[in-house]
């Protein structure tokens, strides 16, 4: 698991609901309480699409989008189920993909059949659909020549605010705001990389990336086998559960932060991030931050749904609190992508500096980090910039495959070394 989340909220709306909704949502899929509370999370912002969130200036919706990464059979197909089920009870419209075009998900504009008529617009599932799965999503976080980088980019640009869809075709344009929630999930692709992580979609959803033990795996798989078809004997949806997300779709108000609560968690947040960037190489925390600031706006989403669930329009410092819980496994999922991704250019770098240093007498480059660069970049990377050089030189050394230590003859210089040799001397 990543986090038990019911263990750490303090609404009590919210652990009623939740419980009943995992209880539910067992029945279909075990060891995923995570991706339950999730999914819940996700048919709550979808249901209250008439209710607006004050943030930043703008008055936004609370629909959250997810990616869910977990091996093969954990489970992630199954999960689908059960939030398919409650759409049809409170009539949001769920469309599932496996795979689809950019048209598929924008729509098309087809030429007109007559002289003087308008070309006809059909919808995509972007504009028709109020919560849109994508099954195998590993299509879309895959990069190299499989990668869609069109569909990459409508996904990219719907699931920021507003929600922006367009695209100019031989017969016209299609330009309109989505309102749908997306859903990703997919198993962890060999060749994830940092460039994949920097373009910004998985900045934008609800990430949650974790392992599953060898029985977690076999018990999941016993499970499924053991229910000869899973779902058909069923308990029904929960009653509490269909009026609450029916209640939430006629709640039209705009939701705004209690001043003081705003301010308090100006400083929660800022420790929240200190303590979350220790966990990362120097090297990953820009790309950290960047995860970070989108998930700001995440938080005040989660803890405007909360406080809907508390019937308030006021979000006070313990939804902001209580959000922040939820979102720690976002957090930790994105900790955990970053430091595993392959990043093909920094591997590059780290082999032409390993290589620079064996070059030198001793082993070690002892004019300092300016020089260091330069001399690597006019020696092995002309191409590449001096100021990115420098960011990597202070990963290699976080990571360990270099040394950076003050010289003993000099102490105000530093030298550069490999691990494991004698420091270096003037």
């Amino acid at each position: 698991m990543v986090n038990d989340i019911s263990s750490k909220i303090n609404n009590v709306e919210f652990n009623q609901l939740t419980e009943s909704w995992r209880r539910y949502f067992n029945q279909y899929c075990i060891y995923n309480d995570d991706v339950a509370d999730l999914t819940w999370l996700q048919i709550a912002g979808a249901m209250a699409k008439n209710a607006r969130l004050q943030y930043a200036g703008d008055n936004i919706s609370l629909r959250v989008n997810s990616c869910i990464i977990q091996p093969p059979s954990s489970g992630k197909g199954q999960s689908n189920k059960p939030v398919k089920e409650i759409c049809s009870k409170v009539s949001l419209s769920f469309v599932q993909y496996t795979e689809t075009t950019d048209a598929g998900l924008v729509g098309t504009v087809l030429p007109p059949r007559r002289q003087g008529q308008a070309p006809a617009v059909v919808a995509g599932a972007l504009a028709s659909s109020d919560f849109l799965v994508f099954t195998e999503g590993e299509c879309i976080l895959r990069s190299g020549a499989d990668f869609n980088r069109n569909m990459h980019q409508i996904l990219q640009n719907a699931t920021d605010d507003p929600g922006l869809v367009g695209k100019r075709m031989a017969h016209g344009e299609i330009n309109y705001i989505t309102n749908t929630a997306v859903m990703i999930t997919s198993y962890f692709v060999p060749d994830f990389n940092y460039a994949l992580l920097n373009k910004g979609l998985l900045q934008r959803v609800f990430l949650v990336y974790k392992d599953f033990t060898t029985k977690q795996i076999k018990g999941i798989q016993d499970f499924l086998t053991n229910s000869t078809v899973v779902g058909v004997n069923n308990e029904p949806v929960p009653d509490e559960l269909i009026q609450f997300f029916l209640n939430l779709s006629t709640k039209k108000v705009t939701l705004k932060c209690d001043d003081k609560a705003a301010e308090a968690f100006k400083i929660l947040f800022a420790e929240f991030g200190d303590k979350k960037r220790s966990f990362v190489s120097e090297g990953g925390i820009d790309l950290l931050n960047s995860f970070l600031t989108r998930f700001h706006k995440t938080v005040f989403k989660i803890a405007g749904i909360l406080a809907l669930t508390s019937n308030r329009e006021t979000i006070l410092l313990e939804d902001l609190t209580d959000a922040l819980k939820f979102g720690e496994m976002h957090v930790d999922s994105a900790i955990r992508l970053i430091n595993g991704a392959k990043d093909p250019e920094f591997e590059l770098t780290e082999k032409a500096i390993v290589s620079f240093l064996k070059k030198q007498h001793g082993g070690a480059y002892c004019e300092g980090k300016v020089k260091f660069a330069v001399a690597i970049h006019d020696g092995d990377l002309p191409t590449m910039g001096v100021q990115k050089l420098y960011g990597y030189i202070d990963r290699a050394e976080a990571k360990g495959t270099i040394v950076c230590e003050k010289d003993l003859v000099a102490p105000n210089k530093f030298v550069y070394r490999l691990p494991g040799g004698d420091t270096a001397k003037t």
